[in-house]
């Protein structure tokens, strides 16, 4: 009886002995798989952040780029209407200086016939008027080309400003948000 009991003892204790070390196996496997579940959580996380980095600087490339384009695209069309006002200007030196030289060729002629002394002085007066009406359209005109250079420039420089201001505001707000996150956490 006291053998077939101690053998009762030793198969209970042996069972016990067993079923702990199935617990512990188990216990070890659990939280082997709860630690791959949050290894594999963070690197979704990390990926995630990743992507989104990504995102962003491809954004801010995209913006820059276009912003380049523009301002390209401006410089060019100043430069079209600077050569535009050059060529204006030099056509009206040429017709300056033809009509320089029709008038000098004019008041030789003129000196040589004394009688058409009138005559030549009236169309002195009368060409006298044309030139002056034709320098002050010149005048007009490179005025206006000045004007609207300077306000082009005005509007390019403004654009320049907002821009900057608006990626230091956004600078600003990453830096914050960063904050705000790592205070969070």
């Amino acid at each position: 009886r006291l053998k077939k009991e101690q053998e009762e003892n030793q198969k209970q204790e042996s069972d016990r002995i067993r079923l702990e070390e199935e617990k512990k196996k188990k216990d070890k496997e659990e939280a082997r798989l709860k630690k791959e579940k949050e290894k594999k959580k963070l690197e979704r996380k990390r990926l995630e952040e990743e992507k989104k980095k990504k995102d962003e600087e491809e954004a801010r490339l995209k913006k820059e780029q276009e912003e380049k384009e523009k301002q390209e695209s401006d410089r060019k069309r100043l430069e079209e209407e600077k050569i535009k006002k050059d060529e204006e200007e030099a056509r009206l030196k040429k017709e300056q200086e033809e009509k320089e030289k029709q008038e000098s060729d004019r008041k030789r002629l003129e000196e040589e016939n004394k009688e058409e002394e009138e005559v030549r002085f009236k169309k002195e007066q009368e060409e006298k008027l044309k030139q002056e009406i034709e320098k002050k359209r010149v005048e007009d005109e490179v005025k206006k080309k000045n004007d609207e250079e300077a306000r082009l420039k005005k509007e390019q420089e403004e654009n320049q400003k907002q821009e900057s201001d608006r990626i230091r505001l956004e600078e600003e707000k990453k830096k914050k948000d960063k904050e705000e996150a790592r205070l969070k956490k």
